[in-house]
């Protein structure tokens, strides 16, 4: 994925901010417990908001505190292991994997070259990941082949790319049964579509350079990587859309001590990103923690 789906930290309480960072560490425990340690490359915000969805909709399974390799002197509280950050974690590498070669076909033979390489280290535990959890990975192969099809055809309808890359995302709520799931797929329908939209847009400048395929460039007919006044603010005006319907979504929801979470995510980090992204500030910044 690619790790715009965050909190505003300053906006987060102590506690708040103590819980996501467990999340954090305990899925990237769990991508490594399972997967092995190369796997947690593949780590990132959109799959932590992923992993506190799946943990706030079962029983937690408490915390405990361990080293790690980002921290081997010193021990970090994370969440225990449990199915939820394990289902997670299979997700991370089966979308990963699929990042990657998406990658390989927007960069030059040798710019590609680290994808190639981190994918040929990623085999097996992509094969695993596959067993594991063979409905999801062909949920996202069938709609990675669909935005696939829209990409060769240089498709210029923004709405047709968006929903199609959603319905990856949406997938994943497949795994909660009942009217909780129900609400967790149409919630991360709506995320998902923030995210195409979202990544479309910040990526203008590098694929006007690379000649890739952009929904929003051949939408609005941007020139030199910059849209007009109008299509800025129709863009904005679908992502709030998007990251409202979200929050509206997970209202319905039962998120016990993750509520606040979720809520800052959906209503703060998303808006925040989404004009951050649009006044070109986003990529500069490295994405660094917000």
């Amino acid at each position: 994925m690619f790790g715009y789906v965050r909190p505003l930290k300053g906006e987060l309480k102590v506690r708040e901010y103590e819980m996501y960072q467990a999340a954090y560490c305990g899925l990237c425990a769990a991508m490594k417990r399972r997967y092995g340690g190369i796997s947690t490359l593949l780590l990132n915000y959109d799959l932590t908001f992923l992993a506190v969805l799946l943990l706030s909709l079962s029983a937690h399974p408490g915390y405990v505190d361990k080293r790690c390799t980002a921290s081997p002197f010193k021990r970090k509280r994370m969440c225990a292991p449990c199915a939820a950050l394990e289902q997670c974690a299979g997700f991370a590498v089966i979308l990963g994997c699929e990042k990657l070669r998406d990658d390989l076909r927007d960069r030059g033979f040798f710019k590609s070259f680290p994808s190639r390489l981190a994918l040929l280290l990623l085999h097996g535990a992509e094969k695993r990941a596959g067993r594991d959890f063979p409905e999801f990975r062909r949920d996202v192969k069938n709609s990675l082949s669909r935005l696939e099809e829209l990409e060769r055809e240089r498709s210029p309808v923004l709405d047709a790319a968006a929903d199609t890359f959603a319905t990856i995302l949406s997938s994943a709520g497949k795994s909660v049964g009942g009217e909780a799931g129900e609400h967790l797929t149409k919630m991360l329908y709506h995320v998902g579509r923030w995210v195409y939209i979202a990544d479309a847009r910040d990526d203008l400048a590098k694929d006007a350079r690379s000649g890739s395929y952009n929904a929003v460039a051949l939408r609005f007919n941007v020139v030199n990587a910059q849209p007009s006044e109008e299509a800025e603010e129709y863009l904005l005006s679908t992502m709030d859309l998007s990251s409202d319907l979200a929050a509206d979504e997970a209202r319905r929801l039962e998120l016990g001590m993750y509520r606040g979470i979720v809520d800052n995510i959906l209503t703060k980090g998303l808006p925040f990103i989404s004009r951050k992204i649009l006044k070109g500030e986003w990529r500069r910044k490295s994405r660094k923690k917000i």
